[in-house]
């Protein structure tokens, strides 16, 4: 029972050591920034020279996807889309989506019920 107390204390001690330790470690961090924060603030009010940079990298290039060039091109106006009648679509792109699904399924063999059904093996326990 002696030793039970004695290392629940001793956990204890260390927590605490551990806790202060971690505020020790804050506190100075904290110090820190706010010397490097005052040192900003300070050049800031002396006024700060920039150094001179002379650029002369050409700006980086970017190429278009064929869909921005398309977007673009449609955008600037450079083609004219022409009016496209009923009349001229043939039949087999006029069938929706939703109906060529449907033909899909209608076409597979049906399914059997679940009681016609027979697992072959036994089932884990």
């Amino acid at each position: 029972m002696v030793h039970l107390d004695f290392q629940c204390t001793g956990d204890r001690h260390m927590s605490l050591i551990m806790t202060r330790e971690k505020k020790r470690k804050k506190s100075i961090l904290v110090n820190v920034r706010a010397r490097l924060w005052g040192q900003v603030i300070r050049e800031l009010r002396h006024g700060v020279q920039l150094k001179k940079v002379h650029y002369t990298r050409t700006p980086v290039e970017f190429e278009l996807t064929p869909y921005e060039i398309l977007m673009d091109d449609i955008r600037s106006r450079r083609y004219t889309l022409n009016k496209v009648s009923q009349a001229d679509i043939p039949h087999t792109v006029k069938k929706d989506a939703h109906a060529l699904i449907l033909e899909f399924i209608r076409s597979r063999p049906p399914l059997k019920r679940n009681i016609e059904t027979k697992i072959s093996g036994k089932l884990p326990s």
